[in-house]
């Protein structure tokens, strides 16, 4: 792979074998028609080497991530208890969370390993349509391999690595702990991060305590 693609990644170092089936159709005339569908076999795929690792992020012990948010605002936040106080576990968060999330951002996050055929071709179906990029198709495993790794940039390059960073996530992370996380770091207004903050910052109250409306509010 060039060093040019692997940006943050430089030095991977990969073994095994990889296939991919893709099926791309692309009509201008009526993007409505365009069509994806994709069969990704990684499963004899192996990682000698990473720069990036995600045993930290599984363990809950020490882990952080620096955030910087569409003002220019930055904040290290700690992804556990012993590092951050106002760290709000899964099984603390509101029921309605989730199912709100899902609707709003990712429907088939329990069904899927990272990637969605019906996410990439309703983003290729919305950018042809308006003839440039308003769309990215990202699932939320996708979003948080991005926020906890990479920047705003929107390149080819980025994407690629968007995509490797993601299925690791995947295979080392819990669906619950990549809602964990994601929770408690995505961006909700200036300088602020996660769920809880939100929560104090638009209704003065703590996460827990949210009605299923507030949280639509935070979610939307």
């Amino acid at each position: 792979i060039p060093p040019e693609l692997l940006g943050s990644l430089r030095g991977l170092d990969l073994g095994g074998e990889l296939s991919v089936e893709a099926e791309l159709l692309l009509d201008w005339d009526y993007p409505d028609s365009c069509d994806v569908n994709f069969d990704i076999d990684a499963s004899r795929l192996s990682v000698g080497y990473s720069p990036i690792t995600f045993g930290r992020l599984r363990d809950q012990t020490g882990a952080d991530c620096r955030m910087r948010d569409s003002w220019g605002n930055s904040s290290v936040i700690g992804l556990d208890t012993l590092t951050n106080p106002e760290f709000v576990f899964f099984d603390s968060l509101p029921v309605c969370f989730e199912p709100l999330l899902r609707c709003a951002e990712d429907a088939s996050f329990r069904r899927h390993n990272g990637f969605s055929e019906y996410h990439i071709r309703n983003s290729i179906r919305a950018n042809m349509e308006r003839g440039r990029f308003i769309r990215g198709g990202s699932t939320i495993s996708m979003q948080l391999a991005k926020n906890l790794f990479q920047g705003r940039e929107k390149t080819l390059s980025r994407k690629l690595q968007e995509v490797f960073l993601t299925w690791r996530l995947e295979r080392w992370l819990s669906k619950e702990r990549i809602l964990e996380i994601y929770a408690n770091i995505v961006e909700l207004g200036p300088g602020v991060f996660g769920f809880n903050s939100a929560a104090m910052y638009y209704f003065n109250e703590e996460v827990t305590d949210l009605s299923v409306k507030e949280m639509a509010y935070l979610v939307s």
